[in-house]
């Protein structure tokens, strides 16, 4: 135990230590200035929304924490190409994924709401819609930040997006709780995490090209738009029940990946090939 000199990896710990809290503090800040400023009812109104949001976000963030080990083997071992189109490709994913669950999110709100909580939880409407974008902008963020920025030895330039982020919700939480409650809450958190993963896509920009990427992914932010037709082509004939819901999740889906199947996103396909081999592969089996 003598030769174990635990100062050196105290002082890396610290770096990864420092975003962990300064994470912990604006995600939970917020709700705590709520209910300061405001009343708890309006807590309970952001409290659920944000649970809806995470839950949904969950599938998304995941994909970065299974990104980071592959992503450290190729930099060590320099494979830039490979590191290059492993960044384009899961940014592929995270858009034709979050962008429909965003836009999803916002269109059955209204009616999710309510049958899910149930009464008195309607002005929680406002603030989940409010909240939905954040599933493509922190889905970006799970790619950029830990994923990215952390094996390329950049964690005081991730460190800095987070802390900057944190000041700003704390900032704008304090600036438009007071008017809009529960609702300025959920727009002070959307500029802070939008800033963040600003701030690391330009720490990233040698390795993104954020023209590039929204050259590439714009069609999947229209094709989730588009889903908004059945929603209002249909409103009054959908019942507002669970069965509703789900009618029309079913009824968005169709609409999206239907207009990436006749544009013939080249992504979707390449998807719909390696899903196609793996299940051959495992009937050969």
């Amino acid at each position: 135990f003598r030769k174990v000199n635990l100062i050196p990896h105290l002082k890396q710990s610290l770096v990864f230590f420092i975003p962990t809290i300064a994470i912990q503090v604006y995600t939970n800040l917020d709700k705590i200035l709520i209910g300061m400023i405001s009343t708890e009812s309006q807590v309970g109104y952001y409290s659920q929304a944000e649970k809806i949001v995470k839950l949904v976000l969950t599938i998304i963030s995941s994909f970065g924490t299974v990104l980071m080990p592959r992503m450290a083997v190729l930099l060590k071992e320099k494979k830039w190409d490979e590191v290059n189109t492993n960044i384009s490709n899961s940014l592929n994913f995270v858009s034709i994924l979050s962008f429909p669950m965003a836009i999803g999110l916002i269109i059955v709100s209204s009616r999710f709401i309510p049958w899910f909580l149930g009464n008195g939880y309607e002005p929680c409407v406002l603030v989940l819609q409010v909240l939905a974008p954040l599933i493509v902008i922190m889905g970006v963020a799970s790619t950029t930040g830990a994923a990215i920025l952390i094996p390329l030895g950049r964690q005081k330039l991730y460190n800095i997006s987070i802390i900057l982020g944190m000041v700003l919700n704390v900032i704008f939480n304090l600036c438009f709780i007071p008017e809009f409650a529960s609702v300025g809450a959920a727009v002070a958190t959307l500029i802070a995490e939008s800033t963040v993963t600003g701030m690391e896509l330009f720490f990233l920009r040698d390795f993104i090209n954020v023209k590039q990427t929204i050259k590439e992914n714009w069609h999947y932010a229209i094709s989730a738009i588009a889903m908004l037709i059945p929603a209002i082509v249909f409103d009054k004939v959908i019942p507002n029940n669970g069965m509703g819901i789900c009618l029309l999740v079913v009824m968005g889906c169709m609409v999206y990946f239907g207009i990436l199947f006749v544009i013939k996103d080249s992504f979707l396909f390449a998807l719909f090939n390696s899903v196609k081999n793996k299940v051959r592969r495992i009937h050969g089996k």
